[in-house]
C-alpha cells in the first residue's frame, strides 16, 4: 500500500493509513515494527495507590501498536477499581491500556484503561493481557488487604518506554533491556538503575559511554565499555622520606600496603594491574630514580602490596628518598 501524501487538501485518509504514516514517527525493532509503549514525560510511577480499592491512573501519552500506529492520551487522573482482596494468599492484578479500531475489528473503536485480574496464589503470576495491551502496573493485593494504600499491597511499574524514531529508549533495569532482543542496529537506549547509555551493537548493547568521578579516598575512576569501572590514582607522596635496602645496594626492596588500599566491596581482576614508581631524591635537588613496581593484588581483596625494586648501584643515603606511584585497577 503506498498512501497518498499527508495531509493533502481533498484527500479522505483512513484510520489505518493514518496508522501506517504514524508508524514512521515512532522508534521500531530490527524488524521495522513500532514499539509499543508510554512516550516519557518522566520516569515516576502511572500507577498510585488510594484509601480504597481503586487505583489512579496518571495522565500519559501511549504509543499502541497494531498493524501501524496510533496515539493515545490521558490528560488527567483518572480512577479505576481493583478486585475485591483474595480469600487467601495474594492476586496480582494488571492495570493495562486496550485499544481498539473498528477499521480492524469490525466493532466500534475503544480507547480505555482495564484491570485484568490474576488467580490468588502463594506464588501469584500475571494474568494474560488482551491483543496488543500495553502493561502499566502491576497492583499485588493480598488477603488481608482493605485498600489499595494497605500494608502489603505492592504496586509495581510495568509500562514500557517507547520514543520518537532515532531518539534514546528508556528502561528501568538492564535486564527489561535485554528483553529487547530485536532492537535494531545502532539502536540507542539508557536504563535508570544504573545510569549508563547503551547501544546496540551486532546484536548486543554496549555502554556508549559511562560517569566517571572520584571516591572519598582520591581514587579516580571511569566506566568502560563493558560497564565495568577502571580506577586510578596516583600517590604524590607516600610518607617521609624512606630508608630501604642496604645503603649503597644494588637490589632495594620495600614492601608497602599503607596508604594503596584499593576500593573497596569490588571484585579486582588480579591480572590486569598496573603500577609505575619512582623516587625523588631530596638529597640531590629532587633527582628522580626511577624504580621497578610490582603490584600484587588478590580478587575480591581490599587491600593491595606494592614492592619497589631499585635496578641500578646508588650509593646515596636512603634516607633522602621519597616514594611515588601511579597505581591502576579494573573491576571483573
Amino acid at each position: 500500500m503506498l498512501t497518498d501524501l499527508w495531509p493533502t487538501t481533498g484527500v479522505q485518509f483512513t484510520s489505518d493509513e493514518h496508522a501506517a504514516i504514524l508508524a514512521g514517527l515512532v522508534v521500531k525493532n530490527a524488524s521495522g515494527v513500532p514499539r509499543a509503549g508510554v512516550l516519557p514525560r518522566h520516569t515516576n510511577a502511572l500507577v498510585t495507590a488510594r484509601p480504597d480499592m481503586r487505583v489512579n491512573v496518571l495522565p500519559m501519552e501511549l504509543v499502541h501498536v497494531k498493524e501501524g500506529a496510533r496515539f493515545a492520551a490521558l490528560t488527567e487522573t483518572i480512577d479505576v477499581a481493583i478486585p475485591n482482596p483474595p480469600s487467601a494468599n495474594t492476586q496480582y492484578n494488571i492495570v493495562a491500556y486496550v485499544g481498539t479500531d473498528q477499521k480492524l475489528t469490525g466493532t466500534v473503536s475503544t480507547s480505555d484503561f482495564v484491570v485484568v485480574p490474576g488467580t490468588p496464589s502463594a506464588t501469584p503470576s500475571d494474568p494474560a493481557l488482551p491483543d496488543a495491551a500495553i502493561p502499566i502496573a502491576r497492583v499485588a493485593v493480598p488477603s488481608t488487604a482493605t485498600a489499595t494504600n494497605s500494608a502489603g499491597v505492592v504496586i509495581t511499574p510495568l509500562h514500557p518506554f517507547t520514543a520518537a524514531a532515532g531518539s534514546t529508549v528508556l528502561f528501568r533495569t538492564k535486564a527489561d533491556l535485554d528483553a529487547w532482543a530485536g532492537a535494531a542496529q545502532a539502536q540507542k537506549a539508557y536504563v535508570t538503575a544504573t545510569n549508563l547509555d547503551y547501544v546496540r551493537v551486532g546484536g548486543s548493547w554496549e555502554v556508549a559511554y559511562g560517569p566517571s568521578g572520584v571516591d572519598a579516598a582520591g581514587w579516580t575512576w571511569i566506566t568502560m565499555a563493558n560497564g565495568k569501572r577502571r580506577w586510578y590514582r596516583y600517590f604524590v607522596e607516600w610518607s617521609a622520606p624512606q630508608s630501604f635496602g642496604p645503603a649503597g645496594g644494588s637490589f632495594w626492596t620495600q614492601n608497602r600496603q599503607s596508604g594503596i588500599n584499593p576500593p573497596t566491596g569490588v571484585a579486582w581482576d588480579a591480572v590486569i594491574v598496573r603500577a609505575s614508581c619512582w623516587g625523588k631524591n631530596t638529597a640531590f635537588n629532587g633527582l628522580q630514580q626511577v624504580l621497578l613496581c610490582n603490584l600484587s593484588i588478590a580478587t575480591g581483596s581490599t587491600s593491595a602490596s606494592l614492592s619497589i625494586f631499585n635496578p641500578t648501584a646508588i650509593t646515596v643515603a636512603n634516607t633522602s628518598m621519597e616514594l611515588r606511584a601511579a597505581i591502576e585497577l579494573i573491576e571483573i
